[in-house]
């Protein structure tokens, strides 16, 4: 997937009524990024629907170049991201 296709995946969860978006998480790795949509905790189950939310969308494997060329656009638009380095011992 390239940088304009995830940029567009994240604005429509942004648009999401049922799961209320927090934030991006990017988990670097070795020789790559994984991408994750995190959404704010509980706030889209309810008493009386607590069995038909929907799930959170699958994480998205980058490369660094596509990372790079998604960082601006994220800042552009003021959508909040967390970058985390992933060492392993």
């Amino acid at each position: 997937m390239d940088a304009q296709a995830l940029y567009h995946k994240i604005r429509m969860e942004e648009k999401r009524e049922d799961k209320p978006f927090d934030y991006v998480e990017f988990n670097k790795r070795d020789n790559f990024i994984i991408m994750n949509i995190i959404y704010q905790t509980n706030a889209y189950i309810s008493s009386d629907d607590h069995h038909t939310y929907r799930h959170d969308v699958d994480p998205d494997i980058l490369n660094a170049e596509t990372y790079e060329q998604l960082k601006p656009l994220l800042i552009e638009r003021g959508i909040r991201f967390v970058e985390r380095v992933d060492e392993f011992i």
